[in-house]
């Protein structure tokens, strides 16, 4: 830090001699680079200052799969229980996750005698990251329903509609579903735009050894394209590579990249490309299941530009895929885990679970 400050300072001396002589094109190279120094200097000082917020997850014992398409899923037949600490502190502790003989986490135990299924799909919302098994969306909506639906809980940390669209082209994920009518529910946060297309390079760049599947619709928006990984596309990957130089060598780049994410497609391609996906989701599970398919979008956390919004529910819509928009919970303290996470807190699931069960 010290030698900074001294390269600093020599800079400024160096940029006032100049000025005085009048060379202004040397005074301008020299502006220059001690405008950019400064700012760099700054935007170290801002990013030690600023909290890290470095996530932990303590797995006992590790309960995630390697996956050559999904990336991970879950390990069958087992219980983990899970902490989440950021920046050191504690979200949550030992939350008992319990798993199926499929990798599914459980949902709460049937009572009576289920006559429909109900398949959720989704990230850590669907999942029920830092909530128990019995606190979760499927669990919840299984209850409300008067055991009516048997619910199982696709979501896992980090899925988006990409992974959804691969696990409907499993057959061994859905053998032991023996209730044909039913529903599936894919809950969406706008998060989601980034994860299944090449929206965000910054995305790809923080997780590389994730390798991401992702799609691409043709250029006229008619065909849906994947899933490739992000290395695979020549284009994205020395982007990528390049995001990552800078990114570890200049304060100033990552001050701004976290502020104004680099963009390798438009939110309006990415929200097009998105609805491909849940609508070929769709066709898959209507393929599979004699039932309904609803996309749920998640109160508070949806931040896409109205315009946007509109036309993916427009072509959801259209291909018979019923849109459910959750209002907000009345008091929106109580809508998470805690005060430093946005993942839902079991008041938050069971005011979502008895919307959707109303809706139905």
């Amino acid at each position: 830090m010290t030698n900074i400050f001294v390269f600093g300072f020599l800079c400024l001396v160096i940029s006032a001699l100049l000025f005085k002589k009048r060379n202004n094109i040397i005074l301008f190279a020299w502006s220059l680079i001690c405008t950019i120094f400064i700012m760099e200097l700054a935007a170290l000082g801002i990013e030690y200052l600023t909290p890290k917020n470095n996530i932990t997850y303590i797995d006992s014992p590790a309960y995630k799969l390697r996956d050559p398409e999904l990336r991970y899923w879950q390990k069958p037949d087992m219980i983990s229980d899970e902490s989440k600490l950021l920046d050191g502190k504690m979200i949550f502790k030992d939350v008992r996750y319990t798993f199926d003989q499929k990798g599914r986490r459980v949902s709460l135990a049937d009572k009576g005698t289920p006559s429909k299924h109900a398949l959720f799909f989704g990230g850590s919302f669907t999942f029920g990251s830092g909530v128990p098994d019995s606190q979760t969306l499927p669990s919840y909506f299984q209850q409300l329903s008067d055991h009516k639906y048997k619910a199982y809980n696709y979501g896992a940390c980090g899925f988006g509609p990409g992974e959804m669209f691969i696990q409907l082209g499993r057959d061994n994920f859905f053998e032991d579903i023996n209730l044909p009518t039913g529903i599936a529910v894919y809950s969406f946060i706008s998060d989601h735009l980034r994860r299944s297309t090449p929206y965000q390079i910054n995305y790809f760049a923080e997780r590389p050894r994730d390798n991401t599947p992702i799609f691409f619709s043709d250029d006229s928006h008619k065909r849906l394209l994947g899933p490739v990984k992000y290395s695979d596309i020549n284009k994205l990957r020395i982007i990528v590579d390049m995001y990552q130089r800078i990114s570890t060598r200049s304060p100033l780049f990552r001050f701004i990249a976290k502020r104004v994410p680099l963009r390798y497609t438009s939110q309006e391609q990415a929200t097009i490309t998105t609805a491909k996906i849940i609508i070929e989701s769709k066709n898959r599970y209507i393929k599979r299941f004699n039932g309904d398919f609803y996309v749920l979008f998640w109160p508070r956390m949806i931040s896409m530009k109205m315009n946007n919004k509109k036309i993916l529910i427009d072509l959801l819509k259209k291909e018979n895929i019923h849109v459910i928009e959750v209002p907000p919970m009345t008091d929106t303290n109580d809508s998470t885990i805690h005060p430093a996470d946005d993942h839902p807190s079991p008041k938050e699931y069971r005011w979502v679970a008895e919307c959707l069960n109303t809706l139905l």
